[in-house]
């Protein structure tokens, strides 16, 4: 039986894949610029630096009517810190600190 009639190529099942995708492709171009995220603007904060004097250095960021406090620290010890012949410090002071 012969089709009496041509599909059209945006009809489903009509025109070739070339002409599908060169359909798609500048739909996704076109929705990953609109749906890329916006970097954020940098924050503005305030931060106060003490010295201890055995050498520990606080950062504080001071905020008034804030009522709760946090903490955490950083300890410079690790594989890179240690010096040559006198090695597995850092992963003995890992067991004492947790």
């Amino acid at each position: 039986m012969t089709q009496l009639f041509e599909k059209h190529p945006t009809a489903p099942g009509g025109g070739s894949a070339a002409a599908a995708r060169s359909r798609i492709l500048p739909a996704l171009l076109a929705a990953l610029v609109l749906l890329a995220p916006v970097p954020a603007a940098g924050q503005e904060v305030q931060v106060v630096e003490h010295r201890l004097a055995n050498g520990m250095t606080l950062l504080l960021v001071p905020r008034p009517g804030d009522p709760n406090v946090a903490a955490g620290w950083v300890a410079k010890v690790g594989s890179v810190n240690e010096r040559p012949g006198i090695t597995g410090v850092a992963h003995l002071f890992e067991h004492m600190m947790f």
